[in-house]
Parts: C-alpha cells; sequence; structure tokens
C-alpha cells in the first residue's frame, strides 16, 4: 500500500508539471513589418551647353610648308621637286596629299621613293596657264587642313622643241593645247580656194628648217595673197597625220611679213 501511495503522488506531481507548460508561456508569433523602401536621390536635368566647344587647329605642318616654300605667282616653266613627307620641330612626321587644277597635259604630280614629289611641268606649253597647286593634310587631331600656291605655267618661247616634240608623235596623234609657230613658207600645196576658203602651205621654223610643218586649210585674213618666201604666225592643233607634221584644219594666220618686205 505505501508504494502505491508514493506512484500516486508521483503521477499526480508530474501531471502538474505537464499543465504548467501550457497557457500564457505558450511561443509567441514574430510581428510582421511592411518594408522599407528607399528612393535614390534625384538629380536635376543637366542642360546641354549653349556654345560648342571648339579645340584650336593645329597647323603647324602648313606653317612649315609656308616657311619653307614662300615664293608665289610666279612662272614655273621646268620640273620642281615638293616635300610630300616631312617632321616638324614638334618630332610629329606629316602626310601631304598634293594636287593641282589643270589637266595632266600641262601639270602633273609624280611620286618619288625619297619622301618628295615631282612637279611635272610641260615645257612646251602653248600658253601662259596659271594653275594652282594645293597641299593637303591630316592631323593626328583629325582634321584637314590645305593650303595653296599660285602658279603660273609660262608658254614655251622654244619653237624648234615644239617641232622636235610633234614629230615624236604617234601617227595620228596630236599635241594637246593649241600651239603658235613661226617660219617661211617653202611650199604651197593648195592654192586659195574661193569655195573654201583657205589655202594650204608648208613653213621652215628657225632652228629646225629639215623639218618643215605643213599649215592644212589655213585660214584668216590675207591668207589668199601668201607666197613663198613670205614668214608667217600660224596657230592651231599640232598633229602627225601620215607620217607628216601639220596644223589641223582650221588653224589661222596670226601674221605675216610678205617677202617683198
Amino acid at each position: 500500500m505505501v508504494k502505491n501511495w508514493k506512484l500516486l503522488i508521483v503521477t499526480a506531481l508530474a501531471l502538474a508539471v505537464l499543465c504548467g507548460c501550457g497557457g500564457e508561456n505558450e511561443p509567441t508569433q514574430p510581428e510582421i513589418t511592411e518594408p522599407v523602401v528607399t528612393e535614390p536621390p534625384t538629380q536635376p536635368p543637366t542642360e546641354p551647353p549653349t556654345e560648342p566647344v571648339t579645340e584650336p587647329v593645329n597647323m603647324e605642318a602648313v606653317d612649315f610648308l609656308k616657311l619653307l616654300y614662300t615664293q608665289d605667282n610666279v612662272e614655273t616653266a621646268v620640273d620642281y621637286v615638293m616635300l610630300d613627307l616631312f617632321q616638324t620641330d614638334s618630332g610629329k612626321f606629316y602626310k601631304v596629299i598634293w594636287s593641282v587644277d589643270v589637266s595632266e597635259d600641262l601639270v602633273k604630280i609624280i611620286p618619288n621613293d625619297n619622301g618628295t614629289v615631282t612637279v611635272d611641268v610641260n615645257e612646251l606649253c602653248p600658253q601662259d596657264t596659271p594653275y594652282t597647286l594645293t597641299a593637303s593634310i591630316a592631323t593626328a587631331e583629325g582634321h584637314r587642313i590645305t593650303h595653296d600656291w599660285h602658279y603660273i605655267l609660262p608658254q614655251t618661247r622654244d619653237m624648234a622643241a615644239v617641232v622636235e616634240k610633234a614629230y615624236a608623235l604617234g601617227n595620228g596623234k596630236s599635241l594637246p593645247g593649241l600651239y603658235s609657230l613661226t617660219g617661211k613658207i617653202v611650199s604651197v600645196e593648195k592654192e586659195w580656194s574661193e569655195d573654201y576658203e583657205n589655202i594650204t602651205v608648208t613653213i621652215a621654223v628657225e632652228g629646225c628648217e629639215n623639218r618643215p610643218v605643213r599649215c592644212y586649210g589655213l585660214r584668216g585674213e590675207g591668207v589668199e595673197n601668201l607666197q613663198i618666201g613670205d614668214e608667217i604666225t600660224v596657230s592651231g592643233v599640232l598633229k602627225k597625220y601620215s607620217g607628216r607634221v601639220e596644223f589641223d584644219t582650221g588653224c589661222i594666220l596670226e601674221s605675216q611679213e610678205t617677202m617683198d618686205n
């Protein structure tokens, strides 16, 4: 009986402990709070600049060429050489593109292998011809700068050289441009024609008398009176036709001195 009584007391105490663990000692749920949202700070819009920002153009390459080539408005009767690759005092290298505003028959740019170009001019130019030589340079900053020189290709005064060059033509070819030659009439191939209002004569230029030049269909004031021995000046296109050098049809009599004078 004693053992049973003790067992009842232990059981009652265990039940009291279990009951004491409930009620107000139960675990509580955590409070739910709204997340805090932080807005990024706003910056006022940046206004675009009202004036463009420009950098000064580096002109040292052009200044160098202007210092090197000072002449302007001069005659260029012979070929000449210009730099197309050079280094300035600052140590920078520049490449030049040269150009002219006339045809290659008159002036031609020929590149060399030593940082230069040859400006090849026609020494037998038929008349004084102004032309512009232009240097164009690209800088490291992305600019393209230019400078002009103004020259004159003079009319040739060497008529014998013109005749020699005409004789060197291929058959059917012509010298570019118009030329003037002065010489004495050595023969009359076709007499004055009233129907065509022209005449055909052959002249000999001083210094190359063994290379005559025919003046085919020559027109102009006084051509009907021309005769052998007259000294005349004729202008027109020089060509080689069937192995003969001649002024092409339509050539003009510029002046004459008759043999009676």
